[in-house]
């Protein structure tokens, strides 16, 4: 069997920025989720890392080569290298950053 070259994985409608994963990620949570995770401190963010970050990385082509939606991650990181992990990270970061604008929950006067 001949071994296939990452670049040749079709890679559908995978996000190709950070921003798209943003809003593909969003729109693939329920809304008791959204609303969970915009109430959610900095330093909690951690666990969503070790929760989410996996399927981030496997879903949205980190494994399979996802150039685009890696490049995306590494110019914003401000890196010369891309590190899997800091990508899911930051597209992690970068949703619960957008929810705590469009999901917070704020007192009716």
């Amino acid at each position: 069997m001949a071994k296939r070259s990452r670049r040749t994985i079709p890679m559908g409608d995978m996000p190709g920025t950070v921003d798209e994963a943003v809003d593909k990620l969003i729109s693939e949570l329920p809304l008791k989720f959204r609303s969970t995770i915009a109430k959610m401190d900095r330093w909690e963010l951690p666990a969503l890392h070790v929760t989410l970050g996996p399927g981030i990385r496997e879903r949205y082509g980190f494994w399979r080569g996802n150039e685009a939606l890696m490049e995306s991650c590494r110019v914003m990181s401000g890196k010369d290298r891309f590190d899997i992990a800091i990508g899911s990270a930051m597209i992690i970061d970068a949703m619960w950053a957008r929810l705590r604008r469009t999901h917070a929950i704020r007192a009716v006067k």
